[in-house]
């Protein structure tokens, strides 16, 4: 079991996507996928396959709906970085080491 907590840019992500979703349809169940998805990570922080783009067995991605949903394990904690639509280029989006040195 680990705890989770959240970047600054993952949680802007959060509230960011869920806006968008306002305009184009229902946002809270967005909302609750992501917050179950969260749940799961609480649980099973290990469960999220690990994000091609960086190759860190600590880094992982758990994906909801057309979202990706990027976060990185230690001991006791899963911390968020970031949620992003899937079509998009993560590096692009955090840098090429933005998430290699923690």
């Amino acid at each position: 079991m680990a705890s989770v907590s959240w970047t600054v840019g993952g949680l802007q992500d959060f509230r960011s996507v869920i806006q968008r979703r306002a305009f184009r349809g229902n946002p809270l169940r967005l909302r609750d996928e992501l917050t179950r998805s969260i749940s799961q990570i609480e649980q099973f922080p290990l469960a999220g396959r690990v994000v091609p783009e960086y190759s860190l067995i600590e880094l992982r991605e758990v994906i909801v709906g057309r979202h990706r949903l990027i976060y990185r394990v230690t001991e006791d904690q899963a911390r968020i970085y970031a949620i992003i639509d899937g079509s998009r280029d993560l590096r692009r989006r955090l840098g090429p080491d933005h998430l290699e040195n923690p």
